[in-house]
């Protein structure tokens, strides 16, 4: 970008970006370029370096209010983020998000539980609702085919939160999101050597799981359900 800059002098550029949902830092991404835009690739007029000027993208199409407004106090709890005002895709009539707790060895009958609930919710002549279960890593995957062949009326998928980026469902249901080293957020330190060729860290605590989480609640539509453990919950759930 700067090369065709340094070459075109009088050119414009427009970028489109989303710094809430900025979550892929071990593959090289790096907020800091959405973060400082302006002094990264910004134009020069009348002897000020770094003239650039921001549009807020604010509509969502897919959140209702309750969804949509709690995920951006959630992300907001880290000042860096830069702070955006959202137009939710519409008012939830009923409470929109709900935290299930789940005692050792109740996983199965408690997610058991949340599709029934879903699938009774569904009117009579409704067509399939669709539900997305996500986890912060893959072997959090359920058992699938049980539960497509036990709740025929809802479309079930799974995906990691990491590759959920851009789908979204009528339904969300996060997976497992307890404390621990493979939690959520992740406990898991990155070998130092990473640290050599990666961005530059960020200083608020769980910055980037904060994003992950942000996503995972930003692919619902109608309603999100969280679970979580009864003994060691996440700290994003408290």
């Amino acid at each position: 970008v700067k090369a065709l800059k340094a070459q075109h002098p009088d050119v414009r550029v427009f970028a489109v970006g989303d710094d809430w949902q900025s979550i892929f830092r071990f593959a090289g991404s790096d907020i800091h370029l959405m973060r400082h835009f302006g002094q990264e690739f910004g134009g020069s007029f009348d002897g000020e370096a770094g003239v650039h000027r921001t549009v807020d993208l604010g509509r969502t199409f897919r959140s209702v209010d309750q969804i949509a407004f709690a995920a951006r106090t959630f992300v907001l709890r880290n000042p860096a983020q830069i702070e955006k005002q959202i137009v939710p895709a519409g008012a939830a009539t009923e409470p929109a998000i709900r935290i299930v707790r789940v005692s050792k060895g109740e996983d199965e009958r408690k997610l058991s539980e949340v599709f029934t609930a879903l699938s009774s919710n569904l009117a009579a002549d409704a067509g399939p609702a669709t539900v997305l279960l996500l986890g912060r890593y893959r072997f959090v995957e359920p058992n699938m085919q049980g539960l497509r062949r036990r709740f025929p009326r809802l479309k079930i998928g799974f995906k990691t939160i990491h590759a959920s980026k851009g789908l979204e469902a009528d339904h969300v249901v996060l997976l497992n999101a307890d404390s621990g080293r493979t939690g959520f957020p992740s406990e898991i330190v990155d070998d130092p050597l990473l640290s050599l060729v990666s961005p530059e860290e960020e200083a608020f605590q769980n910055a980037e799981e904060r994003r992950v989480m942000y996503v995972a609640m930003t692919r619902a539509r109608h309603t999100l359900t969280i679970l979580a453990s009864n003994a060691r919950p996440s700290s994003f759930v408290t």
